[in-house]
């Protein structure tokens, strides 16, 4: 399989693992010789839907070179917003005609309140392709579940706009998975509707409850009954926002580095794939601050994982070890490491311990090459033979390696601004920073 297309596989993996099932396709890829009898019982040995999926995505770069494209044509048959996600061309060239903004809200809000916020965006200036809103842009005889995930999974949408009330908050399925779909890749604009006297309070616990993500973001508070003289204002805001969108470059990607014992799962693919999502257009210190959080939850998760598995003493040796990244070390060796990827960065600050790396890719091929290199597991193990010394094995009594930790949601806002932009002359740029 050619090196462009086991990229495409990586970087669309979560879409891929989060809707496939393998007997829907299973019979195509034997029939086609793609799949081996020993692959089959591979895969099918894997009891959950989701480890299927990702035991297919492992064997298919093994598989040769035809291998990309028929599994794409076999995702056409019955996933056809899957097949388009791996279509060349569209990695090229944004997509036009379709919605740059989805409305996620509950059937019982369309009258009050989701018809007049689509007529207001209209009357702002946008046309009814640019919006998604299932009751006029599922046409008759279309897939309902086929026709959102494809739209959710489009590059050319950029803003979800969610429309929170009781009723949205009642129900469990649709909403909350179009929520956590847009969570992983795009801007969430939410809007509480509710009728109260305590501005909001007890509203904002229901909200936390249905999604703590959805209710650390600022939302835009609206009462029922100042709906209609607030719908104006609402919709420039939505335009404003999406605006903000097509114009600013995201903010610096966020590499988290810490050692951890080899026999530690490794967390380069738990990127963001589940309960994330940006307070605002990503651009801004608010944006970076939380990006740090979500990175210092994801080393908590490995750091419990290891305090389980070896207990406190080690987790504590473990800490003491991590102070052998040191400034100078970790400044040299980094820029070695993009010196040999031909990428230039400068160092702007390095502290000793666990550290941040704040990175500007240069262009569309070097970011998707540097995140199949970290999916892999290629990137840790570049960083481990740079930074890992044998007087940190000594401290912690085993060999250790240096896990790396990232959000797709960068990674994937970053993909959309180059391909859209082609802007393919940013200045790089490093930071390190302790933790």
């Amino acid at each position: 399989m050619e090196q462009r297309h086991r990229d495409l596989l990586c970087a669309n993996s979560f879409e891929i693992t989060s809707d496939l099932r393998f007997r829907d396709i299973r019979g195509y890829l034997l029939d086609k010789g793609v799949l081996s009898g020993d692959n089959l019982n591979e895969i099918e040995s894997k009891k959950l839907r989701v480890d299927q999926a990702k035991a297919l995505l492992n064997i298919l770069p093994t598989r040769g070179l035809n291998a990309f494209s028929v599994f794409r044509d076999a995702l056409k048959l019955h996933y056809p917003h899957l097949a388009r996600l791996l279509d060349d061309e569209s990695q090229h060239e944004p997509l036009k005609g379709e919605p740059r903004i989805f409305i996620i809200h509950a059937g019982e809000d369309k009258e009050h309140f989701v018809r007049p916020l689509v007529s207001a965006l209209r009357q702002k200036g946008l046309k009814e392709d640019d919006i998604f809103f299932d009751e006029v842009s599922i046409k008759p005889g279309e897939h309902i579940r086929e026709r959102i995930m494809s739209t959710l999974s489009s590059d050319a949408l950029q803003l979800a706009v969610i429309v929170v009330s009781n009723s949205l908050l009642s129900k469990n399925y649709w909403p909350k998975l179009e929520l956590e779909k847009c969570l992983n890749k795009k801007c969430v604009f939410p809007i509480w509707l509710d009728e109260n006297e305590d501005n909001f309070k007890a509203f904002s616990e229901l909200v936390g409850n249905y999604s703590p993500t959805l209710k650390q973001m600022s939302a835009r508070r609206v009462q029922r009954t100042s709906v209609e003289s607030e719908l104006a204002n609402i919709a420039t805001e939505v335009v404003q926002q999406l605006s903000a969108l097509e114009k600013s470059q995201p903010t610096a990607i966020q590499m988290l580095l810490h050692a951890a014992p080899t026999s530690a799962r490794s967390v380069d693919s738990v990127s963001s794939d589940e309960g994330t999502g940006s307070e605002d257009d990503g651009t801004g210190l608010d944006d970076q601050l939380l990006i740090q959080e979500k990175l210092k939850e994801k080393k908590m998760e490995s750091e419990l994982e290891i305090l389980e598995k070896w207990g406190d003493i080690q987790l504590k040796w473990l800490e003491r070890a991590s102070h052998f990244l040191s400034k100078e070390k970790v400044e040299q060796q980094t820029e070695e490491m993009f010196a040999q990827l031909r990428q230039k960065f400068d160092i702007l600050m390095v502290k000793e311990g666990c550290a941040i790396v704040h990175l500007i890719p240069n262009n569309l091929t070097d970011l998707d090459r540097f995140w199949a290199d970290y999916k892999s597991g290629q990137l840790s193990n570049e960083l481990s033979q740079r930074l890992i010394t044998d007087e940190m094995r000594a401290v912690v009594g085993q060999d250790l390696v240096v896990q790396v930790i990232m959000l797709e949601e960068q990674y994937r806002r970053w993909r959309k601004y180059l391909t859209e932009s082609r802007y393919h002359h940013l200045i790089n740029s490093i930071s390190i920073h302790n933790i």
